[in-house]
């Protein structure tokens, strides 16, 4: 099995966006395009870039906690990460035929 990618960022990668993209045609609302930057957070929010769309969204820690769930649909452009305690957690988005996990790390 063969991948053909693309590596779309800076040479700062502690601060720097980067996103994958595929060499080959996608769709529009393909979420490997999505880029969720800060990564680490810092002062309190993360965007996501285009904006996300999802059917539900979870956010748990690396324990399994889960520390918000949003079983509506809808679209999210920043999240705020400022009542959270520092450490990784994972966003899943699930939409309608895909799931997708985000790494989130907060200083």
């Amino acid at each position: 099995m063969h991948f053909n990618i693309e590596l779309i960022g800076t040479p700062d990668v502690a601060t720097a966006p980067i996103g994958l993209r595929a060499a080959a045609p996608v769709q529009e609302d393909d979420p490997s395009l999505i880029m969720l930057y800060p990564n680490p957070v810092e002062k309190g929010k993360a965007f996501f870039s285009p904006e996300l769309s999802y059917q539900t969204l979870r956010l748990t820690d690396l324990q399994g906690k889960t520390y918000r769930y949003v079983s509506q649909p809808g679209v999210i452009q920043e999240l705020d990460v400022s009542s959270l305690p520092v450490g990784v957690y994972i966003l899943t988005s699930q939409g309608t035929n895909t799931v997708t996990r985000y790494k989130i790390v907060k200083m």
